[in-house]
């Protein structure tokens, strides 16, 4: 079929290359967190491995890697909590080795288990923490509550303490609670784990929107699709270094690379390599998101 749409396709994007560059870094920005050289042992084995990285404002950072690969340990040691063996973290300009807790109070980290976060005694109270510590004026929070409450899908349990939710709804609360505070910088580990399609568009929209606001976000998946979709540019964990980093669709259109780094491409971008090796002139897709719409090709 995409041998027959071929001729009617938009070409690829001219700045896509045919493969991705795998020490293809972020751009030169003043970054609100750097990393230079870092590793991490635990009991004498080496998990994390000359670290380089940085996060600017208002970019959403993809970390991705196989299990195992150290993706929620480098969050860990970018918040503080966790010493490094070694290397320097930057945060907003202010350098020095990592410490066990951040030294900088605009970082914040979500962690895969929510109850580690909540604070209040009820899902209303939860959302608007935040909020009431940076003082926002007191309408505002209610209107804003309110809003998320729909958003969410919490409506229904706005007043039952976080604590009796179910997984799903814990975690979109701590990922929204994290979304409504006036940090710089989200370290957000799997935060659209076990929701729903029209769950993941909303927690994925709302950081979408968090960046929009000059905050930036550095979350971890598994989903590929996702990374595609909403990630700026994506950080690929391979043996506890980084195998590949640039713009996600570089790097998640590179199925050849992906395989090298033990990861595998999207349904889409398998679909389309083999369009090619087939002779269809058909672009480097890694999202549903990049595909035209063509109206009257398919009969």
């Amino acid at each position: 079929m995409l041998t027959r749409l071929a001729p009617s396709l938009p070409p690829a994007p001219a700045d896509a290359p045919e493969t991705a560059s795998p020490d293809a870094g972020p751009c030169e920005d003043d970054p609100l967190l750097e990393a230079r050289g870092l590793g991490f042992s635990r009991a004498k084995t080496p998990i994390l491995n000359s670290i380089d990285l940085r996060i600017t404002e208002g970019e959403a950072v993809a970390l991705i890697g196989a299990n195992g690969a150290g993706k929620t340990t480098l969050l860990r040691l970018l918040a503080g909590l966790e010493a490094p063996s070694s290397g320097t973290i930057l945060r907003a300009g202010r350098e020095g080795p990592a410490r066990r807790r951040p030294s900088h109070s605009n970082c914040t980290l979500v962690t895969q288990n929510p109850e580690h976060q909540f604070v209040t005694s009820s899902v209303r109270d939860e959302l608007a923490h935040g909020m009431r510590l940076a003082k926002t004026p007191r309408a505002e929070i209610e209107r804003t509550v309110e809003r998320m409450l729909g958003e969410y899908g919490l409506l229904g349990v706005a007043e039952r303490n976080p604590f009796t939710l179910s997984g799903g709804q814990k975690r979109r609360l701590s990922v929204a609670a994290a979304l409504s505070s006036s940090r710089e910088l989200l370290l957000l580990d799997e935060p659209t784990f076990g929701q729903d399609g029209r769950s993941v568009r909303t927690l994925m929209e709302h950081v979408r929107d968090f960046t929009a606001r000059k905050g930036a976000v550095l979350f971890t998946t598994h989903d590929l699709e996702i990374a595609s979709t909403y990630a700026d540019r994506v950080i690929v964990l391979a043996g506890g270094s980084i195998g590949a980093q640039g713009p996600s669709h570089r790097i998640l259109s590179d199925d050849e690379l992906l395989d090298s780094l033990g990861l595998l491409a999207t349904p889409l971008t398998r679909i389309a390599a083999q369009a090619r090796l087939a002779g269809a002139a058909v672009p480097r897709w890694s999202s549903w998101s990049e595909v035209p719409v063509l109206e009257g090709a398919v009969r």
